[in-house]
């Protein structure tokens, strides 16, 4: 017998507000969500001592799950495992502004429905391991509209590094990702180094320069 998780959205950066309807006209800005009702069936036998688990997950340009780590443990890890697997397994409709998808990082909570719960005192959320290398919020500009001159007519997708000092300032930023038009590259590097970093900082992970990525997809209207 089988028991089912209903995927719901915990907490995300960009905001509130979305819909499946904005993902089918792409210049209507459109927030990063899953692009079908996530269910998932647990074995049983898994003893969840809360009824969700948080998750931190990195959504590409394209709707695709690069990087899960859990925020909040159910208080069973199996099931921390299975539900994060699930969520790699998901397509997303990425953030959208201006015709232009956009990688996002966002915050998802599983909530585990019938699923009864084993007695337990408060539970504490589990400290989030940052990878130090790369542990930076950014808040992107917004990439110029379709016909503006700074970005033409082409479409195609870029993707741009970002270094970043202790201070959160751009000191240099690199086309990893090329669109194969000059224009959108340009235009993917003003977007990195007109965003705005901030440096997330653990005990294992003091303040120091950081990398990001800007993944920007171009869209035709």
């Amino acid at each position: 017998m089988t028991r089912v998780l209903a995927f719901g959205l915990f907490v995300f950066f960009c905001g509130a507000g979305f819909g499946i309807a904005a993902a089918a006209e792409p210049c209507v800005s459109v927030h990063v969500h899953p692009k079908d009702t996530l269910r998932i069936d647990v074995p049983a036998g898994m003893r969840p001592t809360r009824s969700i688990a948080g998750f931190l997950v990195d959504v590409d340009s394209t709707g695709i799950v690069t990087k899960t780590a859990v925020l909040l443990s159910s208080g069973d890890i199996a099931l921390d495992i299975f539900s994060r697997d699930g969520i790699e397994k998901t397509t997303f409709v990425p953030e959208s502004r201006n015709c232009v998808a956009i990688g996002t990082q966002a915050k998802f909570a599983i909530g585990l429905a019938n699923v009864p719960t084993v007695p337990a005192g408060e539970p504490t959320p589990v400290p989030e391991i940052l990878d130090c290398t790369s542990a930076v919020n950014s808040a992107i500009v917004d990439p110029a509209a379709p016909g503006d001159p700074r970005r033409g007519s082409a479409s195609g997708r870029a993707i741009a590094q970002v270094s970043i000092d202790k201070h959160g300032a751009v000191t240099a930023a690199a086309i990893t990702r090329s669109a194969n038009d000059p224009l959108l590259d340009a235009e993917t590097l003003r977007v990195a180094r007109a965003s705005t970093y901030t440096i997330r900082t653990a005990p294992t992970c003091p303040a120091g320069a950081r990398t990001a990525s800007i993944d920007l997809n171009f869209l035709a209207p």
